[in-house]
């Protein structure tokens, strides 16, 4: 809700930064199919939450909803922003593959020092929720990322 919320606030004072395009990416993918443009026949968006005994709303316009499309055609072929949920580990390969809130399987190829390194800390656990960035590769089964910084972890709760 907060990223959505964040992505419509700044289409609605212009377009949307490079920057914040590469950090949201996740959320950009959730709602390309789903927001109003001018060329579909959605008249608006509205999503509401309700957390911590408060409710939100974000209301998203076509002329927001263009914008919004613009910015995710800025970040093809550049780093992108992914997060997720650790699913499996193969300490023989260096490789982590997680779940992307995306809704597709990724996976990523760590230099063994980093690696081993990250699974010493108990950093790579099964369910741990993940930030990754690099250029994403779409594929059939799952899609591949060629990391551009280090992985980020964080415990399940």
């Amino acid at each position: 809700m907060e990223n959505i919320s964040e992505l419509s606030a700044s289409a609605e004072k212009g377009e949307i930064s490079l920057a914040i395009a590469q950090e949201r990416f996740s959320s950009l993918e959730q709602i390309r199919s789903i927001v109003p443009t001018e060329r579909n026949k959605i008249s608006e968006l509205a999503i509401t939450s309700n957390a911590n005994d408060n409710r939100s709303l974000v209301a998203v316009s076509p002329e927001t909803g263009d914008k919004i499309i613009r910015a995710r055609k800025l970040i093809e072929a550049r780093p992108v922003t992914d997060h997720g949920r650790i699913i499996q580990t193969n300490d023989k390969r260096y490789t982590v593959v997680y779940q992307s809130v995306r809704g597709t399987e990724v996976t990523f190829t760590m230099d063994a020092p980093s690696f081993n390194a990250m699974e010493a800390e108990n950093l790579l656990k099964l369910g741990n929720r993940i930030r990754s960035v690099g250029y994403l590769e779409r594929r059939t089964r799952r899609d591949s990322l060629t990391l551009t910084e280090p992985p980020q972890t964080t415990a399940a709760k």
